[in-house]
């Protein structure tokens, strides 16, 4: 039984964990807006007042447990708003980006005669949708993706490459890059040696 559903006898915290994960499954599988998704995370951190937890997400569907179980899209969308937009600069160097975090919205890559490299295998996506602007200059962006994610690449290579290898699946999250690149070159591929691990 759902802890929404028998709120009156179970700890606060617990209850607002389980109010958070019915949100983002909702924004996930298109049952709100991404405004709607923020504007009720942050009255649900707001409030300490049960009925109003239980006020936010009782307009809304419950995930059935047995096909989430049995669902990959489980294992894309994970509570936490993240930050909405992120930037990622590397000078003469090299930049990583890798294990367990939230992607944000936005994102703004670029690599000057150096790397970049967003592993994407154990991140987690609280929004549907992730737009990177991406920029080299006789440098790198790597983009490592497990299988089932979409991504979509567009842009302008001079004396460089912009290079998609990744089968999108319709069912996980979507990432739309838009390239400029100069010698050098932006790649997005799937590493056979990596699973990827389920967040829980």
């Amino acid at each position: 039984m759902s802890l929404i559903d028998n709120y009156s006898s179970i700890n606060i915290s617990d209850l607002r964990k389980e109010a958070e994960e019915r949100l983002q499954w909702c924004y996930a599988h298109s049952h709100i807006s991404i405004e709607a998704l923020e504007q009720r995370l942050e009255e649900l951190h707001k409030t300490d007042d049960k009925m109003k937890i239980i006020e936010l997400v009782q307009d809304l569907p419950a995930p059935s447990p047995k096909k989430e179980e049995a669902s990959a899209d489980n294992a894309w969308y994970h509570s936490g708003t993240g930050k909405k937009a992120e930037s990622y600069f590397s000078l003469l160097g090299s930049n990583s980006r890798k294990g367990v975090w939230d992607v944000p919205s936005e994102m703004d890559v670029s690599a000057i005669l150096g790397s970049q490299v967003l592993d994407f295998r154990e991140a987690r996506f609280p929004r549907k949708t992730v737009r990177i602007k991406a920029f080299t200059f006789m440098g790198s962006i790597e983009m490592k993706l497990p299988r089932g994610v979409q991504i979509s690449t567009s842009g302008i290579p001079i004396l460089g490459s912009i290079e998609n290898k990744v089968e999108s699946d319709a069912s996980g999250p979507r990432i739309e890059v838009e390239g400029f690149t100069v010698m050098g070159s932006i790649t997005a591929f799937c590493p056979k040696e990596k699973k990827r691990r389920r967040n829980r």
